[in-house]
């Protein structure tokens, strides 16, 4: 899906595995182009805005109040990726050249939307204008609404290495797997299981017996989970469905 270009700007491609996602619907404004998409694997569904912000800010305004009307044909999770050609905070940029107002009304509107940002883990600027002494900034970044927090809360933006462009690729890694810690827990539903407890006491009867009650109840307790860790994975129900998705801009 494309929006083309108009002279050397605006244009805008997106583009995904057919395998993994199917298009729902999709909204071609002035300025962005959105998405709405499908695993075809389980039930997850999000909606993904491929932005190219006008660089003359006397566009501005109607860039905002694009982006505040396209929330209205949002009703899942929604990301919003690539060039927003604006600025946050002074720290976006390496000089002092800095426009408040233009600022405070992305904001304003980022915070009307309930967005938050995806931190840009290993760079802070996105965009330089390759002089001699370079004007450096952050114009490209990735946000998001809670839904898609809740939806894929192991996501992370990383960059990669520039090559002709003024613009750094930056690559939005997302993913439904969250990290589990390394806990045992004992489930009461594994003593309906007609294996379990003769697969797992004599691992308890086994343990060597100790001078000290208390060391002989910690050397069963640990023999027992041992064995019972091994049980769960052999008797573990198959996972549900997840995805990892890949999304790579400039």
């Amino acid at each position: 899906m494309a929006i083309p270009v108009v002279s050397s700007r605006g244009g805008l491609i997106t583009v995904w595995n057919a395998n993994l996602f199917k298009q729902q619907s999709y909204i071609a404004r002035q300025y962005s182009l959105t998405i709405s998409l499908a695993s075809t694997s389980s039930e997850l569904s999000f909606s993904l805005t491929n932005v190219y912000a006008p660089a003359d800010h006397t566009f501005t305004d109607a860039f905002v109040h694009e982006l505040c009307d396209l929330s209205s044909h949002v009703i899942r999770a929604w990301l919003l990726i690539s060039d927003f050609n604006l600025l946050r905070a002074t720290f976006d940029k390496n000089n002092t050249l800095f426009s408040q107002t233009l600022a405070d009304s992305f904001n304003a509107c980022i915070n009307s939307l309930a967005l938050l940002e995806l931190p840009l883990l290993d760079r802070l600027f996105t965009w330089s204008n390759k002089r001699q002494i370079p004007t450096l900034a952050r114009l490209d970044r990735a946000l998001f609404n809670t839904e898609f927090s809740s939806m894929f809360p192991n996501s992370m933006l990383t960059s990669r290495i520039r090559s002709t462009s003024d613009h750094v690729p930056l690559l939005a890694t997302i993913s439904t797997d969250i990290p589990k810690p390394n806990i045992f827990r004992f489930e009461n539903a594994w003593l309906k299981h007609p294996l379990f407890l003769a697969t797992t006491l004599p691992a308890w009867s086994s343990s060597q017996p100790r001078n000290d009650a208390a060391c002989s109840l910690v050397a069963r307790a640990k023999a027992f989970q041992q064995i019972a860790k091994v049980w769960k994975k052999q008797h573990k129900k198959p996972p549900p469905s997840t995805i990892t998705a890949v999304f790579s801009f400039c």
